[in-house]
């Protein structure tokens, strides 16, 4: 598992705001991969398809 695939699960999960964050801690305690790697993926997954409706 990588940041990358990670931030695309949460993506496609619509997590966002505290669950997001949340999610983000429990997946680094299990692999110990930066949360911030994980965010800055998740925010060009939010840039390439805009806002939500």
């Amino acid at each position: 598992m990588t940041a990358k695939n990670i931030a695309k699960e949460l993506f496609d999960a619509g997590l966002q705001g505290e669950a997001l964050y949340t999610a983000m801690w429990e997946w680094h305690d299990l692999t110990g991969l930066e949360t911030r790697d994980m965010f800055t993926h998740y925010q060009q997954l939010q840039k390439r398809t805009g806002p939500s409706a």
